[in-house]
């Protein structure tokens, strides 16, 4: 009897000491995962392991990983959860296995929470690293597979354009496609307006510019002094006119990150901004801004998205941006030269010819440029008879 009652003390003490050794051991590795903020979520096939947390609250970089365990292709997306929808938010975002390279992308507090649809391969993993630049809020990462790929414009635009005609570049955000040529499925319909599609830009926002001019010309400054700054100059505040009277309750246009090339060089005799050695003399135009930016719902085409367009210094007639309804030569954003005395811009000719001897306190046409949201979804095929219309 006390052998046996013995035997039963023994099996009672080891079940204490393995209850304590499990504990102990919990304890240990709950409190490495709240000290390492070591996140791992499984939904169906997907594993999402956030290697920081995933909750971001400052400034740091944070990275995260996304696999697909099963045999067969998966879709997901991946949101950022604000608490509270007061501000914007400006992001950098990389991926080494895909294309995503962003950098200073901007989610409008009126955009939707999401910055990536992707699609993920069997047993393949996405690494991911994010950084939010002006974080004034809490914001939660969030991964969530999906059945199916959301349309959004710039997959549509992808989708139905000739590779001859769309094509790949690079700009501050990450990788762009951009409009060449005689393109004929590039049109958007806009309260009644017609507009082309210059480009995907790097974050999947969309750049159009107005199919035609405003209705009045204008000088790119009234005066020569203070037009080096875009947004104080005479045909920036033509632009907000036209933008408050028509587009102003239109939620699809967002802000949108805009270059004021005003770097230069000067010469005894005039100024030389660097936009013209780039594009007169070394003809290497680029979508990276080499001056200096600001944010606005909209603006002008620089010099280098005009070049970009044409097809060649003698075919240029045949380029989308040229259209034959427009009657007189118009602006673009960038300073070509400048003297004591006057100040010149880019403009672009009726035939398409890059032009730098209009004075910028002459009377040219304007024509304005937006950007829309990256999940703005269209209807039709981008012809002209069949524009892309926003739903």
């Amino acid at each position: 009897m006390r052998i046996k009652y013995k035997g039963i003390l023994g099996i009672i003490s080891f079940l204490i000491f393995v209850t304590l050794v499990v504990g102990i051991s919990y304890l240990f590795y709950e409190h490495n995962v709240a000290q390492n903020d070591y996140l791992v979520f499984v939904e169906d096939e997907l594993s999402i392991n956030y290697l920081n947390t995933n909750i971001i609250q400052d400034s740091a970089e944070y990275k995260f990983s996304i696999t697909n365990t099963s045999n067969n292709e998966v879709y997901y997306e991946i949101n950022l959860v604000k608490e509270n929808n007061d501000s914007d938010l400006i992001y950098d975002l990389n991926c080494l296995e895909t294309d995503i390279n962003i950098k200073e992308a901007t989610l409008t507090k009126d955009d939707l929470n999401s910055i990536v649809n992707k699609s993920i391969d069997p047993k393949e993993t996405h690494n991911y690293r994010l950084k939010l630049t002006n974080n004034l809020t809490s914001v939660k990462i969030e991964v969530k597979k999906v059945e199916t790929l959301t349309e959004y414009f710039a997959q549509t635009i992808i989708k139905n354009s000739d590779p001859t005609t769309l094509i790949k570049d690079s700009d501050d955000y990450g990788d762009t496609y951009y409009f060449k040529g005689n393109v004929l499925n590039n049109y958007v319909k806009l309260n009644d307006t017609l507009w082309r599609i210059v480009r995907i830009n790097g974050d999947n926002t969309i750049r159009l510019v107005l199919d035609g001019v405003l209705e009045d010309a204008n000088s790119y400054n009234s005066t020569n002094n203070d037009y080096e700054e875009f947004t104080i100059t005479t045909i920036h505040n033509a632009i907000e006119a036209y933008f408050n009277i028509y587009l102003v309750n239109n939620p699809s246009i967002v802000n949108s990150k805009f270059c004021q090339e005003n770097g230069k060089t000067n010469t005894l005799e005039k100024v030389i901004y660097n936009a013209y050695n780039r594009i007169t003399i070394n003809n290497i135009p680029t979508f990276n801004c080499l001056g200096t930016t600001y944010v606005s719902k909209f603006g002008l085409l620089s010099i280098d998205e005009v070049v970009f367009s044409l097809v060649n210094e003698d075919n240029n007639v045949s380029s989308y941006l040229i259209n034959s309804d427009i009657s007189n030569s118009w602006w673009t954003s960038s300073l070509a030269l400048a003297t004591d005395n006057n100040f010149i811009p880019f403009s672009i000719s009726t035939k398409g010819e890059i032009e730098t001897k209009n004075n910028g306190t002459e009377y040219l046409g304007v024509r304005p440029v937006i950007n829309l949201s990256r999940n703005t979804l269209v209807e039709g095929t981008g012809t002209l008879n069949n524009p892309y219309i926003l739903m």
